[in-house]
């Protein structure tokens, strides 16, 4: 095979312009980062002196009542801020000094002689559709339509409603002015009559919006959740409660299908990229309705039994934040869109999010631990929502395919919540073993700190004392001598199985660094000193040892003056 080549040859040419076009970049470069001319800063305070001047006559033109001269104030404040604004190009923009000078000016000079005044409101709708850009940016934000008359107002409506094709961006920042007024009006008028229609228009807002417009798309869900919070809409004497309570219910089912549908169709870097400019709000939102549906469940049901009330509470509060939290796997993968399917057809699990996400799904976890501790709080007790929270982690999130920046942020808002509370059966004993059985160091690290939080020895004392409590009646034993291994009456299965779990978890989560150093373990540890032990058998107490001999290091046997008092008690 014969192969050919040329030799590499500089181009003239083209280096010759990379060069000119590194020194030119310098130039700017240098120019940047030198000081303002002298004559701009003195320009700078001639012209904040002027403008200071400027509002402080209209104001007290205002006091006195002087329209001439309020009239002529005006006309020279608006003049003096139309000029300002027509400074803006590339290069005030480019150069933060000459920026931040004109944005300040504007901003005050339209507070003052532009917003609020009915009479000049249709000439600025003009030069906000005439100039756009930065200098629509300028203007927009001081377009007061409530301070014209009704027939201004529509006429504004019906300008901005023709140009809305050929200047979408700004026309929608002047109309979001009209917009979130009439949106608000509808949503409390006659409540909940439009509550799901206003609903559905910011989720699909939400879904279509790449840009907040000034922070108005964001606003939108802000008006909603302080109408809903702030008692205007939810309640009102002639309003029957049975409206509040199917209102809440459709509104949970309505999200948990709409935002699991979104997952399905967009779900390879999880909802957060789609709706990166409204997780602050829409986090808020779906907190304020699960703890609404929480609290409307609960007194609703009266007479229901606990369990039963946590077991419901908890499907719904799940399900409307598994398209934000949850790792989307097994028969959900199924519905996913063909393309979906073939680009992830190697990866078992779908992520809930991406690293570059972890920040704004920070505050989703945040806000779904608040609504797992308001169920908490309201429903506590033995059948308590923690024992399904703790289910639901381990088939959720450990798994060997969840990814560290996941597992991080869940685990930061999982281990705030009241697990000393937690008052665990023979499951969860079970579903605390399973975890720590797998290979998942992060997740041991968890499963560490609900552990060490837990009253074993009330769970215990629990497990013993139905199945003896008429020996003990008999030969009159208190309570903490129940745990005493001095008993001639066979041991109880469940109680058992709980010690022979325990024993598992202490030995293994004893290996754990990060738990090593809470001095909760040291304290549970002395405390299992009096634990029943002798109700393991020797089969399940040697496949432990089998294990702690395999993981230790030999060394902890020895007495070394070093020696870490956590091993000292394992091994005691």
């Amino acid at each position: 095979m014969n192969g050919r080549f040329s030799e590499a040859r500089l181009n003239e040419r083209e280096n010759a312009r990379v060069e000119q076009n590194r020194e030119q970049s310098e130039g700017v470069v240098q120019r940047c980062l030198k000081p303002p001319p002298l004559q701009l800063c003195q320009a700078a305070v001639s012209l904040e002196a002027i403008i200071t001047t400027l509002v402080n006559r209209f104001r007290k033109a205002k006091r006195e009542e002087s329209k001439q001269i309020l009239s002529q104030l005006l006309t020279s404040g608006r003049q003096v801020f139309y000029h300002i604004v027509q400074l803006t190009s590339e290069d005030t923009c480019a150069y933060p000094p000459a920026k931040q000078l004109i944005t300040s000016c504007a901003e005050v000079l339209g507070q003052e002689f532009v917003s609020g005044h009915g009479d000049c409101q249709e000439n600025l709708v003009c030069e906000v559709v005439e100039w756009g850009g930065q200098v629509g940016g300028l203007l927009a934000p001081h377009f007061t339509p409530t301070a014209t008359s009704t027939s201004t107002f529509l006429a504004l409506y019906a300008s901005l409603a023709r140009h809305a094709s050929t200047s979408p961006d700004h026309t929608f920042m002047l109309l979001s002015k009209l917009y979130r007024v009439h949106l608000k009006s509808l949503l409390n008028h006659k409540f909940p009559q439009h509550y799901m229609e206003v609903l559905h228009i910011l989720l699909q807002v939400s879904a279509s919006t790449q840009e907040d417009c000034g922070g108005v798309s964001s606003g939108l869900w802000y008006d909603l959740i302080n109408s809903l919070g702030g008692g205007v809409a939810c309640f009102s004497p002639d309003m029957a409660r049975q409206a509040v309570v199917q209102a809440v219910n459709e509104t949970l089912k309505m999200l948990s299908n709409y935002f699991v549908k979104q997952r399905l169709e967009f779900g390879l870097y999880g909802l957060y990229p789609k709706y990166r400019l409204h997780i602050g709000p829409m986090s808020v939102f779906l907190c304020l309705m699960s703890h609404t549906y929480i609290a409307t469940t609960l007194h609703a049901r009266p007479g229901v039994p606990q369990e039963e009330v946590v077991q419901e509470v908890w499907r719904a509060v799940e399900g409307v934040w598994a398209g934000w939290v949850a790792p989307l796997g097994g028969a959900d993968r199924q519905t996913c869109p063909d393309w979906l399917r073939h680009l992830t057809h190697d990866i078992q699990l779908l992520l809930p999010w991406a690293p570059s996400d972890a920040s704004a799904a920070d505050a989703m976890v945040a806000m779904f631990a608040a609504s797992v501790d308001y169920i908490h709080e309201l429903l506590p007790g033995q059948s308590s929502v923690l024992s399904l929270l703790l289910e639901y982690y381990s088939g959720t999130f450990a798994v060997r395919e969840v990814k560290s920046h996941v597992l991080v942020v869940v685990h930061t808002h999982l281990a705030a919540l009241p697990w000393h509370h937690l008052h665990p059966s023979l499951q969860d004993t079970l579903t605390l073993c399973k975890v720590v059985e797998q290979y998942l160091p992060e997740c041991h690290s968890f499963i560490g700190q609900v552990l060490v939080q837990i009253n074993w020895g009330k769970v215990l004392e629990a497990a013993l004392a139905p199945p003896t409590s008429a020996t003990q009646a008999s030969q009159g034993l208190g309570g903490s001598e129940c745990l005493s291994p001095a008993r001639s009456f066979p041991p109880d299965p469940v109680a058992a199985r709980l010690h022979t779990c325990l024993l598992n978890l202490l030995v293994r989560i004893s290996m754990e660094p990060s738990v090593r150093q809470s001095p909760l373990l040291q304290t549970l540890l002395l405390e299992s000193e009096r634990f029943a032990w002798w109700l393991i058998d020797g089969d399940s107490f040697q496949r432990v040892v089998n294990w702690w001999v395999m993981s230790c290091d030999p060394r902890i046997i020895l007495t070394m003056p070093n020696r870490n008092p956590v091993d000292i008690s394992i091994v005691q």
